[in-house]
């Protein structure tokens, strides 16, 4: 079961977590707490359900950031990456 958080930064900035499993439930959540340009921060999130990450080009507005091989997943698909979550807030 995928755990998604949202915090909010600042009037505009905002980060969404997600730890567990990235299925469409959890893509779904992101979708839900992205409606301005968010980081999604998916460094403690398993891959299970890769058709799932096609879903991730709605949130086009946002910025990711994961970790080797899910970044290079998200690079292919034209996603903006980021390796750590102070690169992506900047």
């Amino acid at each position: 079961m995928p755990d998604v958080r949202t915090y909010q930064l600042g009037d505009t900035a905002w980060v969404v977590k997600v730890r567990g499993d990235l299925d469409s439930a959890a893509v779904a959540a992101v979708a839900r707490a992205t409606k301005t340009p968010a980081v999604v921060d998916l460094r403690e999130a398993t891959v299970i359900d890769v058709w799932a990450l096609d879903s991730l080009v709605d949130c086009s507005d946002a910025i990711f950031v994961a970790d080797r091989p899910l970044r290079d997943a998200l690079d292919a698909l034209g996603l903006r990456t980021e390796s750590t979550l102070a690169a992506a807030v900047l």
